[in-house]
């Protein structure tokens, strides 16, 4: 019964002809994307973004951001605007979660995560 059904429904659709014919969702826009620079490991980069997540280990501290105004692709997760930044030392103290930041570094590839940030400078307020 199922199969008679679809049956039926596509020679509707097929007799119906080009008045019904989808053409993928409205408003998308046609064509690929502008693609983003690759990032250049030890190349230099400066994001912004908000800080989530701000770990002080030994000798060193780790942030989890979600970065804007990245330019090169790699450094951020496409989807969730992830990035991962190290820093030797301390932050400056008002660089917490909630914190806007501004930084400057090296691109750097790493294992978990692939690649992030070698901080040399950072601003937060």
């Amino acid at each position: 019964m199922t199969r008679l059904c679809i049956l039926g429904l596509t020679a509707v659709v097929l007799a119906a002809g080009p008045a019904f014919a989808f053409d993928g969702p409205a408003g998308l826009p046609k064509g690929p994307a502008p693609a983003e620079r690759s990032c250049l490991i030890d190349g230099r980069v400066t994001l912004s973004g908000t800080i989530q997540d701000m770990m002080l280990g030994s000798g060193g501290w780790s942030a989890g951001v979600i970065a804007r105004d990245n330019d090169c692709e790699g450094l951020t997760d496409p989807s969730t605007g992830f990035t991962a930044l190290f820093g030797d030392g301390k932050p400056p103290p008002s660089c917490e979660h909630g914190s806007r930041f501004w930084a400057s570094g090296t691109a750097r590839s790493g294992f978990h995560p692939e690649f992030f940030l070698q901080v040399e400078a950072i601003k937060c307020e």
